[in-house]
């Protein structure tokens, strides 16, 4: 049993790693609405040689015997060169399975399927929005298809997630990820209405709402009371390059691991504390006993959370699945950042508001965005250190 649990934890604590410690990807979660789309099997389906002949005598390069990136039920493919763009085209056994792929594909949140009869190819989205329109007017007059509608779906219910620190955990990355998320979306709709060349484009800066911590809060991400996972975490983190690895429950909801860090050797402490009775959890990080990093996330009540980590700050109201305000800060002055043994949150909230996110000095900020429902406004700085400031309407 310890060996299964441990092979779990090792698939979460690497996903949380790649993704830098539970977000900063582009997935977002959908429905597929194949009303308009070709998928009937009463539809004659043209053929790979059909879409082969017209492509190429159209012009395009066409590379035949592609591979069909191992999508169940799909026959043969090839890839047609659309500007310098190698886009996959597959024909799948029936009609039925290239619409079922499609789910998939426009749940990656990275393209948006095409579908006509047996056919499936995709063009490029970025946060839910095509990013090529004529590209994927090109793909539906290829195949005889359309585009298969990306609906946007609530995120999950705060009450769904445990009531203990991993619970916790997860509720933190899933809100973080729908204020980026919605961001994100803004941003590529904006900039879509105004390419690049245009003076109102707004690809010059980064605007993402980071949240995320350090490394070592990845590693604290599936604790809980379960003496069974505390027992497997070490094996987890030594398949990761960890080494000495030590996890002990202090108390109640109250954990410390301990462990040498790959590539460094360094010696790392993490603490690890979740307050049943506010549902908020925290996380300090020290480095050859020095303190150098912590996360804070603490439920205010009223669908009302709060974020504070040495860079960053952030209140946030999440209703339904769903955000309904938000107003997010993150620092350029080391000297301002924000300590971990002073002016906490954890485990009640302290001083947090929607004021307490931008109450120092304009100087001290690198970026400030907030929503109120209606518009996001952004106040960042470029790549070249001039001030940016932008709205959005929703």
């Amino acid at each position: 049993m310890k060996k299964w649990i441990a092979l779990f934890l090792v698939c979460v604590l690497g996903l949380g790693l790649l993704t830098g410690c539970g977000g900063g990807d582009k997935t977002t979660s959908t429905d597929v609405n194949t009303s308009g789309a070709n998928t009937s099997t009463n539809v004659k389906s043209r053929t790979l040689e059909e879409i082969k002949k017209d492509a190429k005598d159209a012009g395009y390069e066409v590379v035949e015997n592609a591979s069909t990136m191992g999508a169940t039920d799909a026959v043969a493919a090839i890839n047609v060169v659309y500007v310098s763009t190698y886009i996959p085209v597959m024909e799948f056994k029936t009609a039925h399975a290239a619409s079922a792929y499609a789910k998939y594909v426009n749940g990656g949140g990275y393209n948006q399927a095409i579908v006509g009869g047996k056919i499936l190819t995709f063009t490029e989205v970025s946060h839910g929005i095509v990013v090529d329109d004529a590209e994927k007017a090109f793909l539906e007059g290829l195949i005889g298809g359309k585009a298969v509608e990306i609906v946007a779906t609530p995120g999950p219910l705060a009450d769904s997630y445990k009531k203990d620190y991993a619970g916790a955990y997860s509720l933190a990355q899933a809100i973080r990820k729908a204020m980026d998320d919605l961001t994100g979306n803004l941003l590529a709709r904006y900039n879509k209405e105004h390419p690049e060349g245009d003076p109102k484009n707004a690809n010059n800066f980064i605007a993402t709402v980071d949240l995320l911590g350090s490394m070592g809060l990845a590693f604290t991400a599936t604790l809980s009371e379960d003496q069974a996972v505390i027992d497997a975490l070490p094996t987890a983190m030594a398949s990761l390059g960890c080494t000495d690895v030590k996890v002990v429950r202090g108390a109640a909801n109250d954990y410390t691991i301990s462990y040498k860090s790959f590539g460094t050797g360094e010696t790392k402490e993490l603490r690890a504390v979740y307050d049943p009775a506010t549902g908020a959890m925290r996380m300090t990080e020290a480095t050859n006993g020095a303190a150098d990093s912590f996360y804070e996330f603490v439920p205010l009540g009223g669908d009302a959370y709060a974020y504070r980590t040495p860079r960053e700050c952030a209140y946030v109201v999440y209703k339904d699945g769903a955000i309904q305000r938000f107003a997010y800060s993150s620092l350029a002055r080391d000297e301002a950042s924000y300590a971990a043994d002073n002016g906490g949150i954890y485990p009640s909230g302290g001083s947090a508001t929607e004021a307490w996110v931008c109450e120092k000095s304009a100087e001290m900020y690198y970026a400030v965005f907030t929503y109120d429902g209606t518009a996001l406004s952004i106040s960042t700085r470029d790549f070249g250190g001039k001030p940016v400031q932008l709205t959005i309407a929703k």
